[in-house]
């Protein structure tokens, strides 16, 4: 592995290290996180982390996986290959056999197990060998006042983030922010009192309810600001809202897309039943919009059922087809 210092106004390389991974050929990739911290590096059965920011890189290697031996059919390894960062913060890892899943690096900004590297987690609708979705950084702004900078176009800084969810303690959330154009100083309230000036900030509802999460960035040349809305487990026993669930496609194949409109469920579950009422599916439902592989279903009409709270909220009927 090879690794330079890049002087993007001058397209000059630089201050040459080199490291040898393995003696041996394999299937491998290397991806850097959106700080531009963690260099993290696949090579068949391992995922590396380096510290970019550290003086000696190569001495933080810090293996965050190994190849847990899952296949697929038997015979099509998982293991690591292509590294990709994707918009969203994430870190995507394909595999060099013909598969269903990607691996998934969640925190690529913290250090060590933190990152939480989750093996063949992401399905596929399809196979896919070898061959990743690639994503050109178009958020990486100009350098302010430099020669390449002919156009004078400042790095006025704009908000965005990602919203990550704590599956054991479903009040609790991970705020990733995903800002761009080198934002300096990050603002956040979370519409029940609470706010932070961390850049990924965790934070703890008190019970269900309508929030609105704002995120403020800015630095010396301006600032942004963007909102979202959480509505968490709102629906009362009283006076249930009115909801709007949509299951897509429909008959389906494989994989079922569940989708809640608006609605954020406290403990979703997502239960299927065949034609005589017996439960043949079930699956937590966490965000507004869930996944279900069903191909292990025998085609036929099935009915589904959506609880949240412990009350039923929501029913209606799927086809799985030939």
């Amino acid at each position: 592995m090879d690794i330079f210092d890049f002087d993007r106004c001058k397209g000059q390389l630089s201050n040459h290290r080199q490291i040898t991974i393995s003696d041996n050929v394999g299937s491998g990739g290397v991806g850097v996180s959106p700080s531009s911290q963690f260099l993290y590096v696949s090579y068949s059965n391992y995922v590396f982390q380096y510290d970019l920011w550290a003086e000696d890189i190569f001495a933080t290697k810090d293996t965050v996986a190994v190849y847990d031996g899952y296949q697929e059919s038997n015979f099509f390894s998982t293991r690591f290959n292509l590294v990709q960062l994707a918009p969203n913060g994430k870190i995507y890892i394909n595999s060099p056999s013909g598969v269903r899943t990607l691996h998934v690096i969640e925190q690529p900004d913290k250090r060590g197990d933190a990152c939480d590297v989750r093996q063949h987690s992401i399905p596929l609708p399809n196979f896919n060998a070898s061959t990743l979705a690639n994503h050109p950084n178009y958020r990486l702004g100009p350098i302010d006042g430099s020669p390449a900078d002919t156009l004078g176009i400042d790095n006025l800084p704009r908000a965005y983030y990602r919203i990550d969810r704590n599956a054991e303690d479903t009040l609790n959330f991970h705020f990733q922010d995903l800002s761009f154009y080198e934002a300096g100083n990050w603002s956040w309230t979370f519409g029940d009192g609470g706010s932070s000036s961390d850049r990924h900030p965790d934070h703890t509802y008190a019970g269900p309810g309508i929030y609105e999460v704002c995120l403020t960035v800015s630095n010396s040349r301006g600032s942004d600001t963007h909102c979202r809305t959480i509505e968490l487990g709102t629906v009362s026993s009283e006076d249930p809202a009115p909801l709007h669930f949509s299951t897509f496609p429909n008959p389906v194949q494989n994989v079922l897309v569940f989708d809640l409109g608006d609605y954020l469920p406290l403990n979703g579950q997502f239960k299927l039943y065949d034609a005589v009422g017996r439960e043949v599916f079930t699956q937590q439902v966490l965000y507004r919009q869930a996944r279900f592989n069903l191909s292990h279903l025998k085609a036929g009409v099935y009915f589904y059922s959506f609880w949240d709270q412990g009350r039923e909220i929501g029913r209606g009927k799927v086809v799985r087809g030939e």
